[in-house]
């Protein structure tokens, strides 16, 4: 799993985001069976782990669309995903993401 050590807490590496949410995304349509499933990282990671954005910020990014949180149908800690195929690109994901949170 990758880390995301030495960030800020109120700073958000927007690539390295943006590449762990395509590979839960990738994850979550492989299935539970999927080999790198020990390389998805939940909420959970992303907010208190890994400390690169707050819970607030991943669900401001949620209402407006930008990710989703996504299931394993055996776990019960949901993985942030990017639903719509528009925010695969970093630049519009990015440009996206920091309007919402600023």
């Amino acid at each position: 799993m990758k880390t995301f050590k030495g960030f800020k807490s109120n700073s958000i590496d927007w690539k390295m985001l943006h590449e762990q949410l395509i590979l839960n995304t990738e994850i979550i349509k492989e299935g539970w069976r999927s080999v790198r499933k020990n390389s998805a990282a939940t909420v959970s990671n992303l907010t208190h782990e890994f400390g690169m954005l707050t819970l607030d910020e991943l669900q401001r990014l949620k209402d407006f669309g930008i990710i989703k949180f996504d299931y394993f149908s055996n776990l019960k800690s949901p993985f942030p995903t990017i639903p719509n195929n528009e925010y695969l690109d970093f630049n519009t994901f990015k440009i996206k993401g920091t309007e919402i949170l600023n």
